[in-house]
């Protein structure tokens, strides 16, 4: 069973699309919440669904013991207010699609990861090895998103970007030899078999990701 599709529609029109809890713009990736889990028997009624981000609704399902987490009364406060907004203050909703216009970290990350397992695709050591990049990740340790991981995802995510920081290097040290000299080579075998580690490794960083932001599960559009 799934909300009911027409209701659907009306209510991702009703919120123009953003997230009920941060007022960002979502498009196309917008969850459909269940306030009362589905998993604790809560219904497939509209009226219990809340439109979230990939960023919030992961924060939602968290389980960590930091801080206090999202009541189901808290959730449903949240959907009032701004569908109220919505309807009787169009002027606050154009304010928050100018300001909320960044991607939240976690779904920012992901695209990074993705981008990076395609720099790992190819073996050819002197036209595939690109330098890997980290700046979602330092984002998201800036932005503390990563305490709304559970810690066996947060720790696989961060062993993925240690790896990667440190393949990193190799390829910017690398670059200071010239090509077919001695610590050239040996600095190409340890990043061939660094790349070679890492794709599993990023994969399964993805997959951890997708799950906590539920990409993996049904969203809305």
């Amino acid at each position: 069973m799934a909300f009911p599709d027409t209701q659907v529609a009306q209510l991702l029109a009703a919120c123009k699309r953003h997230c009920c809890v941060c007022w960002r713009w979502c498009g196309s990736r917008i969850h459909l919440h269940h306030i009362h889990p589905r998993a604790e028997g809560g219904p497939d009624d509209i009226d219990n669904a809340i439109p979230v981000c990939l960023d919030c609704h992961a924060e939602i399902e968290s389980r960590s013991n930091m801080g206090r987490h999202f009541s189901q009364v808290e959730l449903h406060e949240h959907k009032r207010r701004w569908l109220e907004i919505c309807r009787d203050q169009p002027e606050t909703l154009i304010r928050a699609g100018r300001r909320d216009v960044d991607t939240g970290p976690l779904e920012a990350l992901l695209s990074e990861l993705e981008y990076n397992r395609v720099l790992l695709m190819g073996d050819d050591h002197r036209n595939d090895y690109a330098t890997l990049v980290v700046a979602q990740f330092d984002r998201a340790l800036a932005a503390n998103a990563f305490a709304s991981l559970e810690p066996e995802r947060r720790d696989r995510v961060f062993t993925t970007y240690k790896s990667i920081s440190e393949t990193a290097d190799l390829i910017r040290a690398r670059m200071s030899h010239p090509p077919g000299g001695n610590t050239y080579n040996i600095l190409s075998n340890q990043i061939r078999d660094r790349r070679v580690a890492l794709r599993g490794q990023v994969a399964n960083a993805i997959a951890t990701l997708k799950q906590a932001l539920g990409t993996e599960e049904e969203a809305a559009g």
